[in-house]
């Protein structure tokens, strides 16, 4: 150790007998910092690349359904094939900007999550209007381009 009290390269820097450590753990800062903090990290894991990507390609699959599946197709959920054919063009429009942006809103990553993975959604639920179709789409797009900012404004 140098006379200033700086460790040399390959010391261990030595804490008094009877001090508390100046940092403070990691579990500590979340618990303090609740809403910020974990939130953030939820954001950024939901809105991370290969979520997008995966999201992008199941929305596109979707607009592709252009016949009901087969009997044999036991997994699947069909979609009301009337309001995707209806909104085809907004649909891949919306999956191939959420594959290329750099910085998705998790705004939108959950209304498409929603679309695709909630049978209440309007692509599976028959008593949904059809409206809500285009407007959670339109929600969606907006979001994406929209600044953080302007969200913030919205609600």
């Amino acid at each position: 150790m140098t006379a200033s009290g700086v460790p040399l390269a390959g010391q261990i820097p030595v804490r008094p007998l009877g001090t508390q450590p100046t940092e403070v753990n990691v579990g500590q800062r979340l618990r303090g910092n609740r809403a910020g903090g974990v939130q953030k990290l939820r954001d950024a894991w939901r809105c991370r690349a290969g979520r997008r990507r995966a999201l992008a390609r199941q929305l596109r699959q979707t607009a592709a359904c252009s016949a009901p599946p087969s009997r044999f197709d036991r997994l699947t959920v069909p979609v009301l094939l009337n309001r995707v054919s209806g909104m085809r063009a907004e649909m891949i429009t919306l999956a191939s900007a959420l594959e290329h942006t750099e910085d998705a809103s998790p705004v939108t990553v959950a209304i498409v999550d929603r679309l695709l993975h909630d049978g209440t959604s309007p692509l599976y639920d028959e008593r949904a209007p059809e409206l809500q179709l285009a407007s959670a789409l339109a929600a969606a797009q907006r979001s994406l381009t929209a600044s953080p900012e302007d969200l913030a404004a919205e609600q």
